[in-house]
């Protein structure tokens, strides 16, 4: 049996669904969450590796840490762009993240407006990074925006042509979870079968 890698932050992870709530910080992702779904559909053990709250550069960082496999599939689910410097290199592929309490985020916090330009490509730099870093792996991979970001920073993710990123799926929130926010059973249910019409019906 292959594989299926996911990774992103609390949306592909399924925060406080019902096997998720309330939310531990030790708890793995949930199985109601939409790379379980997508994996059982393909007949693929699931590997969720998101963390709730990451930005691009913690998903980054979580692509390059991990151990792949040679038929492993990946799906990066990536995060909203003003996340993007939550988190700090330390080493080659190891870092941390910042504190909501620490000068440097809040400063970085009261600039996102003014420097929204930078930190869109700043992200795309990011994404395209780990798009050549599977794709030297040899790893099937896509990735998914998360398009939610046009709404709060629309100058920023206007359509870029990148190759293996899909710009056109979002949330249909048929449900919501038990925080009464984030997505829902249904609508995890629906972001798989969106995922599987766009990605696998048509490539794989």
């Amino acid at each position: 049996m292959g594989r299926l890698i996911a990774f992103g932050c609390s949306l592909t992870f399924g925060l406080t669904l019902p096997d998720k709530y309330p939310y531990q910080e030790h708890y793995m992702a949930s199985d109601y969450a939409w790379p379980s779904v997508l994996a059982k559909r393909l007949n693929l053990e699931v590997i969720n590796k998101s963390i709730p709250a990451a930005g691009q550069t913690e998903i980054l960082a979580s692509i390059l840490n991990f151990n792949f496999q040679e038929n492993d599939t990946c799906i990066v689910m990536w995060s909203y762009f003003d996340r993007l410097d939550f988190y700090k290199f330390i080493e080659p592929t190891v870092g941390i993240r910042i504190d909501e309490n620490n000068k440097l985020h809040r400063t970085y916090v009261l600039l996102t407006d003014k420097y929204q330009f930078d930190i869109g490509r700043r992200n795309w730099l990011t994404i395209q990074h780990a798009g050549l870093y599977l794709k030297y792996k040899n790893i099937k991979a896509k990735s998914i925006l998360c398009l939610e970001d046009k709404l709060r920073h629309p100058n920023t993710l206007y359509k870029i042509d990148v190759p293996d990123i899909i710009q056109d799926i979002s949330w249909n929130y048929v449900d919501r979870a038990m925080d009464k926010t984030h997505p829902g059973i249904e609508s995890h249910k629906d972001m798989a079968e969106q995922i599987y019409n766009k990605v696998f019906n048509v490539v794989y």
